[in-house]
């Protein structure tokens, strides 16, 4: 993404252009797990979290209720910041799977580093383009025939 740094004229910093990143890498998390994964207070997390959604780079989406609130990247997002996955999908009997998620990338984040292990996402997108799995198990097949 861009150099962008002066967050106090409402542009992006580089760590608002990292979350972004991550986020569209994991596929969708808390701010709490944002906060976490960058060692912000909850506070400063949701300040770096609403410049990006005012921007158009995240959406913030409750699916379940009593569970926090999901952030995704847009399709603006992740192409901003470089990535070719596609944009998350969410919907209630993914938001456990995603909460999961979040917090397995954190937990890795902080012992291997941010960009050390590579999420369910990219590891699909990594099967795809070989076209043929390199990161994930065959267990059965699709109604089209695609491999499952």
């Amino acid at each position: 993404m861009g150099q962008m740094v002066i967050s106090r004229t409402g542009e992006l910093t580089q760590r608002d252009l990292a979350i972004v990143e991550w986020i569209g890498r994991v596929g969708a998390v808390t701010v709490d797990q944002v906060a976490r994964r960058f060692g912000l207070s909850r506070t400063r997390a949701y300040v770096c979290v609403g410049r990006c959604v005012a921007m158009g780079l995240l959406e913030r989406t409750r699916l379940l209720h009593r569970a926090p609130a999901l952030l995704v990247a847009t399709r603006e997002g992740l192409s901003g910041a470089g990535l070719a996955l596609p944009r998350a999908r969410l919907s209630p009997a993914l938001a456990r799977h995603y909460e999961t998620c979040g917090l397995v990338a954190v937990w890795l984040a902080e012992r291997h580093g941010g960009r050390a292990v590579l999420s369910d996402r990219e590891l699909r997108l990594e099967d795809r383009r070989a076209g043929r799995p390199i990161a994930s198990a065959e267990v059965g097949e699709l109604p089209n025939g695609a491999s499952r």
